[in-house]
Parts: C-alpha cells; sequence; structure tokens
C-alpha cells in the first residue's frame, strides 16, 4: 500500500553536495560512459574535443572521460578513439576511482551521456545536460520533454548549442528528496 511508503530522500547525496558545494565549475565537459554505448561514446567524445581545439572561443575547455568500473580493465583494447583522445592537451581519462563522480560533477559545467543514472546526480549539481541519441536514450525521454536536459544527434548540435544553452529550472526534489529524519513507531 502507498500509505506504508515513507521517503526519507538520500542522506549520503545530500552531504556529499554539502561537501562540494564551493567548487568552482570550469569550462569542463563530463562524459558519462557506460559498457553498452562506451565504443559509440569515446568516438563521439574524441570527435567532439578535436573540433573544440580548433574553435576560437572553445579552446579553452576540457573534457573529461569517466569510464565506469565495468570498463576500467579493458578501455585501452575496446576504445581505440580514447587511446588517440588522450594525446589531446585538452582530454582526460578517469579509469580509477580515485576522484569522486560527485568532484567531477561539481567541478563541471556541461555532462554528456545516454542513460547511466549518473545523469541525475549531474542534475543535482546544476550540470547542463547533452543526451547523445543512441540507443537507450529513450529511457531520458522525460527530461528531454520536460526540457531539463537536451537531445543531440552529433557534435555540430553540441557546438552550435553550447553558449545559448537555456533549460527549464526545476527543483532538485523532483529528482532526490531531502533527506529528512523521522521517528518511526
Amino acid at each position: 500500500m502507498k500509505k506504508n511508503i515513507i521517503s526519507i530522500g538520500f542522506p549520503y547525496l545530500d552531504e556529499t553536495i554539502k561537501s562540494h558545494i564551493n567548487n568552482q565549475k570550469c569550462k569542463q565537459i563530463l562524459f558519462i560512459s557506460q559498457g553498452v554505448i562506451g565504443k559509440y561514446l569515446s568516438e563521439f567524445a574524441y570527435e567532439l574535443a578535436q573540433k573544440f581545439e580548433k574553435i576560437e572561443d572553445c579552446d579553452q575547455y576540457n573534457f573529461i572521460y569517466k569510464l565506469h568500473p565495468g570498463e576500467y580493465s579493458n578501455w585501452e583494447t575496446n576504445y581505440k578513439s580514447l587511446m588517440k583522445a588522450q594525446k589531446l592537451d585538452n582530454f582526460q581519462i578517469i579509469d580509477n576511482s580515485e576522484i569522486s563522480l560527485y568532484e567531477l560533477f561539481s567541478k563541471s559545467e556541461y555532462q554528456i551521456g545516454v542513460f547511466s543514472t549518473a545523469i541525475y546526480e549531474g542534475l543535482l549539481f546544476n550540470c547542463k545536460t547533452f543526451i547523445l541519441d543512441l540507443p537507450g536514450a529513450e529511457y531520458m525521454d522525460s527530461l528531454v520533454d520536460k526540457n531539463y536536459v537536451r537531445k543531440v544527434n552529433n557534435v555540430d548540435e553540441i557546438i552550435n548549442s553550447i553558449d545559448n544553452f537555456n533549460i527549464t529550472e526545476y527543483d532538485n526534489d523532483f529528482f532526490f528528496k531531502k533527506y529528512k529524519k523521522i521517528k518511526l513507531g
């Protein structure tokens, strides 16, 4: 029965956000990888970083490619485009858990992914969000329909909209209710 469900929030997330709240946003684009779409996302990331290096106003952007833990051990074999991308001055690959994902969100102005639940967490850190239209992106259609995120098909769509990225304001409680201590019984 619905009346027996009590939402108390996500205390870990609330405390983590507080510890990163004063981090300054950088001209940084964070890619949220997942094994099932990693090959395509990594190719997209490399192509975007290459194009940004050639655009005068965009050459100051840094690209962070955060691999999913399941990709740590095999990305060098599976993602040839990341091997090329790591040679770019503006590109960094995170293939371990030493830097928390929340720290990366707190410093990133943008995030790009497909359907990872981490995208919701990035929204809590006010990351402007692009959803790459790959298989699985349909799971994010409710966010696209509400204009909380923007769905893109190619790098040119990002380049053309990065300076005028407008989204609908939303209440963070829409995604994660604030932690509230309650007494049961």
